[in-house]
């Protein structure tokens, strides 16, 4: 048993799960991002997740959650502009005026 004050370090280490558990969403996730994390989390094994691993997967669905958030419009895509319909338009044998 080790002696002395314990580290700030030590005080900070998340315990490990209780067996056949998978660790819950992090607080600071909203609710996009926690239904994320617990599709990933429900599709691996139990006890998969380390600490390390419970922070990168943290990040990764904050990220994921922002491009969620973002709305995607083909119509609106630079190569959906005038020229590109001319050269639809030239390929079908179609007048480009």
């Amino acid at each position: 048993m080790a002696r002395g004050r314990k580290s700030g370090v030590s005080l900070t280490v998340v315990p490990p799960a209780l067996p056949g558990e998978r660790p819950a969403p992090p607080a600071e996730l909203d609710a996009a991002e926690q239904r994320i994390w617990n599709a990933i989390v429900g599709a691996l094994p139990p006890l998969w997740l380390d600490a390390a691993a419970q922070e990168i997967l943290t990040r990764a669905v904050a990220q994921a959650g922002v491009c969620e958030g973002q709305t995607f419009d083909r119509t609106s895509r630079p190569y959906h502009s005038e020229r590109h319909r001319k050269a639809k338009l030239e390929r079908s044998g179609g007048d480009v005026g």
